[in-house]
């Protein structure tokens, strides 16, 4: 794994050539970015808020997310950074070579706003699709349904700020859903899928 500073690197010995296509989304790219991914994030995490204030109001004593105190601002922003730095690090995990080998970067990309992690080489669309979702099944998804599965443990109480802080993550995954539906109707399984600067292109598993 390595740590960058700026935007991500390319592969130089990825040259796209026959039987590479490319991923052409069906929108405009500002219409993606100022439109779709906005609207993904509002709805992921209305759905959200919906699934763990209803959760919170079935706990016997519990209260719903609306009732529940904010932390203090500094906490609050100390939170969202571990959040950001744990959602990359959980899409990192799923890289071929779990996030270990040299292909994978974790970085930091200022111009942008940007944390992000970069796998330079390609990798099969079902593992992508993994790749996308992890951070939302396991930083979102993981305090409720482990609530359940743990029969009431940890306490409501605790249970509501673990749902507090899936909430806020919620909120960082609409880009991640909207890419998971991309790769899931726009390319075929077993398909391997490569990027090249802020293009992704796309090959049959049998070329």
């Amino acid at each position: 794994m390595q740590f960058r500073w700026g935007a991500p690197a390319d592969d130089p010995e990825f040259l796209p050539a026959a039987g590479w296509r490319p991923v052409a989304l069906p929108v405009p790219a500002w219409v993606h970015a100022w439109v779709l991914v906005p609207a993904a994030s509002a709805g992921v995490f209305l759905a959200w808020l919906t699934l763990a204030n209803a959760v919170l109001r079935w706990i016997p004593g519990g209260r719903g997310l609306f009732q529940a105190a904010l932390p203090p601002l500094p906490v609050l922003t100390i939170g969202l950074l571990g959040l950001l730095a744990a959602h990359e690090a959980l899409h990192a995990l799923f890289h071929p070579g779990w996030g270990l080998s040299g292909r994978t970067t974790l970085g930091l990309w200022p111009a942008r706003g940007l944390f992000y992690a970069h796998y330079a080489g390609g990798m099969s669309r079902e593992r992508l699709l993994w790749v996308a979702v992890a951070p939302l099944l396991l930083l979102s998804a993981a305090p409720l349904a482990g609530w359940v599965f743990l029969n009431g443990w940890p306490p409501a109480a605790g249970l509501g700020r673990l749902a507090f802080w899936g909430l806020l993550h919620s909120a960082l995954c609409g880009g991640d859903v909207l890419s998971a539906f991309f790769l899931a109707v726009m390319i075929p399984p077993g398909a391997q899928v490569q990027s090249k600067g802020d293009k992704a292109y796309w090959r049959p598993a049998d070329e």
